[in-house]
C-alpha cells in the first residue's frame, strides 16, 4: 500500500514546509489548514480586510501546493478574529485561539480518507485526528515546534520578577487547563514527536517524555538564495570596519529578550562605533521604547519579508538573545544571507556553534553578550571567518534536509 499522509495545521508556521516535504516523495494526501490569503477562499479575503491582517494573511502562501491538495476552513478563524476585536479580555483571547483550533480539528477528523497512512498534526489541533487514526491503523505523528509550556511558564514569572517593567511584554502566556490535558493526550497517542531543535527535544524529556519517541528535524530558510553579486557584497563589506552595524528581527518581546537585548547595545555603544536596528512589532507596554530610543537608531514596525532580507544584508551581525524558542526561524534565515549571529542556547540553533557561524550563549548574560559584539568589531580575522562559513553553509541553509527525513518518519 502505497504511503499517503494528512498534514493538520490551523494556521501556517513551518507546516506548509510539512507538506511540501509529503509532496514532493508523492506521499502527501492533502493539507488541511485554516484561510489562505492566496487560496480561492472568500472569508479569507474578508479576513484580509486590513493592512495588518492582509500581511498576515499573505505570509499564508500555498507555495507549491494545487488547490486540489488542499482542505481550507475559515469560518473558525473568522469567528476568532470578531472575538478579538470586540473584546480586550486577554484571558478570553487566549482561549479562543484554542477553541479555534480544536473547532478545526472535529471538523477535519470526521472524514479520514481510507487511503491515508500517516496523520501528521501540531498541538491542539491533532487529538480528534489521532483517535480516529488509532482505530484505523494510522501512523500519527505529532510536531513540537516549540519548547515545553512549563518552561515558559517558569521563564515568565522569573522575568516579570526580574525586570517588572518588561513583564507585559513576554508574549508566551500560560495555556489553559483543558490545553494541557488535552496536549498531553495527545503526546502519549503520538507515535513519533517531531520537534526543530535538541533544546526542545530535552525540554520534554525532563519533563518525563520518552525520548525513543522523539526525533530532531532541522528547520531551514524561505529565503531566496544570494546570487553572486549579493555575495561579492558581502565579501566587501568585510572591508568596512569603521562601524559595526547590529540587526534585530523578532517581536519586541521579554520572551526575546528584549532587556537583555537593549542594555547590551547600550553597554556596546560605550564602547565603539555600532548602528542598531531592530525589525518587529510591539507587543505589551512601550515604556521600554522611551527608556532605550537613543540607542535605537532605526525601529522599523512590521518589516514585509523583502524588507527582512535587505536589512539583513546590510547588517553585520544578527544579535538574537532569546530566553524561550523551538528553533528561530530569523536564525536561519541570517545564515542563509551569509550574516554571522550571535544568540543563546535556547535559541534551538546548535547548528551556528558546530559550524562556526557565529557564538552561542547563556541567557541572561548581557556582560558576555557585549563582549561578542565588541570582538566582531575589534577582531577583523573573527568576523571574517564566521561571515566566510555563513556563505560556505548557504547550500545547507534552505528546508532540502526536511523534505528528505520528515517523509521517512
Amino acid at each position: 500500500m502505497d504511503e499517503k499522509a494528512i498534514v493538520l495545521h490551523s494556521g501556517m508556521q513551518h507546516a506548509l514546509h510539512v507538506a511540501l516535504g509529503y509532496k514532493l516523495s508523492n506521499q502527501l494526501e492533502y493539507f488541511a489548514t485554516g484561510p489562505l490569503y492566496t487560496y480561492n477562499d472568500h472569508l479569507a479575503k474578508i479576513l484580509g480586510f486590513s493592512s495588518v491582517l492582509s500581511r498576515m494573511y499573505s505570509n499564508r502562501s500555498t507555495g507549491a501546493l494545487a488547490s486540489t491538495e488542499i482542505r481550507s476552513v475559515s469560518r473558525f478563524e473568522l469567528l476568532e478574529r470578531i472575538v478579538k476585536v470586540l473584546s480586550n479580555d486577554p484571558s478570553l483571547q487566549r482561549n479562543i485561539v484554542h477553541w479555534r483550533d480544536r473547532a478545526i480539528a472535529r471538523h477535519f477528523a470526521k472524514n479520514v480518507p481510507d487511503t491515508c497512512t500517516k496523520i501528521y498534526s501540531f498541538p491542539n489541533v491533532a487529538l480528534e485526528f489521532f483517535e480516529n487514526a488509532g482505530k484505523m491503523g494510522v501512523r500519527k505523528i505529532l510536531d513540537l515546534p516549540i519548547a515545553h509550556y512549563e518552561m515558559a511558564n517558569t521563564l515568565a514569572k522569573e522575568e516579570a520578577e526580574r525586570f517588572p517593567g518588561f513583564a507585559s511584554t513576554f508574549t508566551y502566556k500560560a495555556p489553559p487547563a483543558k490545553f494541557c490535558e488535552r496536549f498531553a493526550k495527545e503526546i502519549s497517542l503520538a507515535d513519533r514527536l517531531v520537534c526543530g531543535s535538541e533544546f526542545v527535544k530535552s525540554s520534554f524529556i525532563d519533563r518525563g517524555v520518552c525520548s525513543k519517541k522523539m526525533t530532531v528535524v532541522k528547520y531551514g530558510s524561505s529565503f531566496e538564495p544570494l546570487s553572486n553579486e549579493e555575495i561579492d557584497v558581502r565579501r566587501k563589506k568585510l572591508e568596512q570596519s569603521n562601524l559595526l552595524n547590529i540587526l534585530y528581527v523578532g517581536q519586541f518581546s521579554q520572551r526575546k529578550g528584549l532587556s537583555y537585548l537593549c542594555e547590551t547595545v547600550k553597554k556596546v555603544k560605550e564602547n565603539i562605533p555600532a548602528r542598531f536596528s531592530m525589525i518587529g512589532s510591539f507587543y505589551g507596554d512601550r515604556k521600554w521604547y522611551e527608556e532605550y530610543s537613543d540607542v535605537i537608531d532605526q525601529l522599523i514596525v512590521r518589516g514585509s519579508r523583502h524588507r527582512v532580507r535587505e536589512e539583513m544584508l546590510k547588517a553585520d551581525v544578527l544579535f538574537f538573545p532569546t530566553l524561550f524558542e523551538g528553533s528561530a526561524l530569523v536564525v536561519h534565515e541570517a545564515v542563509s544571507m551569509g550574516l554571522p549571529v550571535i544568540t543563546t542556547v535556547n535559541a534551538g540553533a546548535t547548528f551556528v556553534g558546530e559550524n562556526s557561524l557565529g557564538e552561542i550563549l547563556q541567557i541572561r548574560d548581557v556582560e558576555s553578550y557585549s563582549r561578542s559584539l565588541v570582538g566582531l568589531f575589534e577582531d577583523h580575522q573573527k568576523r571574517a571567518f564566521y561571515t566566510n562559513n555563513c556563505l560556505q553553509y548557504i547550500t545547507h541553509a534552505g528546508w532540502d534536509d526536511f523534505y528528505n527525513v520528515v517523509p521517512s518518519l
